[in-house]
Formats: structure tokens, C-alpha cells, sequence
């Protein structure tokens, strides 16, 4: 009995160490698989969730410094390593244009030319250096008006007409105004008065001046007024230009837009139907005149004549300055005024 205790004894513990030495043989048996595992293992990183995280920040600065490197480069900054998060954008670096505490005007900006001289202002030049414009209405012995200052005796006329040969000085039509070497004198008569062709062009022709006469286009063939066949005759001779003095000689500061230009460009037509002639200048009536009226005139003549009397003018041809010759004048005052 006691033998078969012994001997069940053995066989269990040959069975225990059987089970125990299965797997470290078959270990054994893979014994090179193992350590081509583990080598595998160890080559690949072994990252839990937060070390991804702090792989993914790790690469990430470095594309953001070579994007903002590569905006330095574009910009002209220096460049930086600093590290800058996605979320955020570099600072615009503005420089000033200049500093300085010296007055603006004397002290430009970088890469700016300073002028040598402030830009040219013309200066009003002084009409001896232009022709003078003398301003006549009717040639005349008797008044039929109540305002006798603007009939000029025929006599007195021809005294001013003497002076202008005598002394060479030249004679222009009111289109004609600009700069003149030689003394020269613009005779220009308002208003149209039949006058005109009896006792001003016969002195004309005899001593070969040129005037201008500004007529009121409404007044042609009215009474006292010059017909449609004397102006024709004046203007044909090449000594008499008709310029316009509006259709019925309003004062044109006082009047609409579209009146002023009724007023400009219907008297032009009409008149240059007549002699058959551009129309080129034209007198304010009475001398009233204001921006509006300028810019008009600009669009429809050469030259504007106003009744400012003025040894100076601002070089605007839309107002021309006119001296008023008067009755009583006499040749040594004509020749004041052209002098």
C-alpha cells in the first residue's frame, strides 16, 4: 500500500513538470520569431494619445517660422525664428514716411524731389504789354438820349483817329488781343447805333483803322439801330468785325443757365447770318457778368469784354478790361489812355 502511495506520487509530479516545460520548449523552438519581434517593436515609437499630441505641437512651429520667414522675405523684413502660433498674425511694421522737427514745407520724404521754386502763379500783367481796348457807344453831335456822355462828336473822333496815325500805333479787332510788340489800340463801339456807319466808318475808311462793333442781334433794322445792308457793307470793307452784345442786352448775371446761353449763342447765330462771318468775341452788356456767365462765354467765344476799367488784368480773356472814351475827350486824353 505503501508503495502505490510513492509511486502515484512520481507520476503526478512527471505529469507537473511535463506542463511546466511545454512552453519554454516552445520558446526554444521559436526562439529567433522572438527576438525579430522584439526588434520590430523597438524600432517603432510607442506613443500613448498625449504623446501624439506633443508630437503634432512639436512639428508645428516649425511650419509657422518658415511661413513667416518666407512673408519677411517677401516684405523686406528681417527675418526671425521666433515662434509664432497659427492662430496669430505678425504685427505690420509701418514705418514713418519722415521724421523731422523741421517745418513740412522744407522737408520731403524719402525718394520725394523738392521743387526749386513754388509752382508758377502768373501774375496780372500790366496792358502795356497787350493792347489797349477802348470802349466807344455812339459817334454823334447831338444826344437823343439823356445820357450825353456816350456821344462822342464826330470832330473828336477824328482827332482821336489822327493820333492813332501820327503816332504809328497799330489798330486790332477784338479777336486779335494777345501780347504786342508795337503800341497798338482795340476801337470797339457797343450797342450797334445806326450812327456808327454815318459818322464813325467814314473815318475809318479814310484813315484805314479797324474797329469792332458789339452788336445787339434783336436791334438790327430797328430805328437808330443799323439795318442788315450797312452792316453787310461795314463788315465786307475789312475794317468793321461785328462781335455780340447779347440778343436784347439783358444783364446776364441776373438771368437763368439757359438763358445766358439763349442770350450767347442765339445773338452769335443771328449776327453771323448777317455777315456771313464766325462770330468770335462779346461784350457784357452794362459789364454784368459772373462765373456762370464766364464759362458759357468760354464755350461759345474767344474773347469777353467787360466795361472794367484796368491797368491790370488776372490773363482770363473771358474778361478783358475796357477804357470808356467819353464826349469831350480829346486827342491828348486818347492818347493817355493808349499811352
Amino acid at each position: 500500500m505503501k508503495k502505490l502511495r510513492v509511486l502515484l506520487l512520481l507520476i503526478a509530479a512527471a505529469v507537473l513538470l511535463c506542463s511546466c516545460n511545454a512552453p519554454i520548449r516552445e520558446a526554444s523552438e521559436r526562439g529567433g520569431d522572438i527576438t525579430e519581434d522584439v526588434k520590430v517593436v523597438l524600432d517603432e515609437p510607442i506613443l500613448n494619445t498625449d504623446e501624439e499630441t506633443t508630437a503634432q505641437e512639436s512639428t508645428a512651429p516649425e511650419e509657422t517660422t518658415a511661413e513667416v520667414t518666407t512673408a519677411a522675405e517677401t516684405t523686406g523684413l528681417p527675418e526671425t525664428t521666433e515662434v509664432v502660433e497659427d492662430d496669430m498674425v505678425p504685427p505690420m511694421i509701418i514705418e514713418p514716411a519722415f521724421t523731422t522737427t523741421a517745418p513740412l514745407e522744407t522737408t520731403a520724404p524719402p525718394h520725394t524731389t523738392v521743387p526749386e521754386t513754388e509752382p508758377y502763379v502768373p501774375e496780372p500783367q500790366p496792358m502795356e504789354n497787350y493792347p489797349v481796348v477802348l470802349m466807344y457807344h455812339c459817334i454823334n453831335d447831338e444826344p437823343n438820349t439823356p445820357n450825353t456822355a456816350l456821344f462822342v462828336r464826330p470832330s473828336e473822333f477824328e482827332a482821336h483817329a489822327r493820333a492813332i496815325v501820327d503816332n504809328g500805333i497799330d489798330t486790332l479787332f477784338a479777336d486779335e488781343f494777345g501780347q504786342v510788340e508795337n503800341t497798338s489800340v482795340i476801337l470797339t463801339f457797343d450797342d450797334g447805333y445806326e450812327d456808327n456807319y454815318t459818322y464813325m466808318f467814314p473815318i475809318l475808311k479814310k484813315y484805314n483803322l479797324k474797329a469792332t462793333v458789339y452788336m445787339i442781334a434783336y436791334k438790327i433794322d430797328s430805328p437808330g439801330y443799323l439795318t442788315t445792308e450797312q452792316i453787310k457793307e461795314m463788315s465786307a470793307s475789312g475794317l468793321v468785325q461785328f462781335g455780340s452784345h447779347t440778343l436784347d442786352h439783358p444783364e446776364l448775371s441776373s438771368l437763368s443757365e439757359e438763358d445766358i446761353r439763349n442770350q450767347l449763342a442765339g445773338s452769335r447765330w443771328v449776327i453771323s447770318q448777317v455777315t456771313g462771318k464766325a462770330v468770335t468775341s462779346v461784350a457784357y452788356p452794362s459789364g454784368k457778368y459772373d462765373s456762370r456767365v464766364m464759362s458759357i462765354a468760354r464755350e461759345l467765344y474767344e474773347f469777353a469784354y467787360t466795361t472794367d476799367s484796368d491797368p491790370y488784368w488776372g490773363q482770363d480773356p473771358m474778361a478783358l478790361p475796357r477804357y470808356a472814351i467819353l464826349r469831350g475827350a480829346t486827342a491828348a486824353t486818347f492818347l493817355y489812355f493808349v499811352k
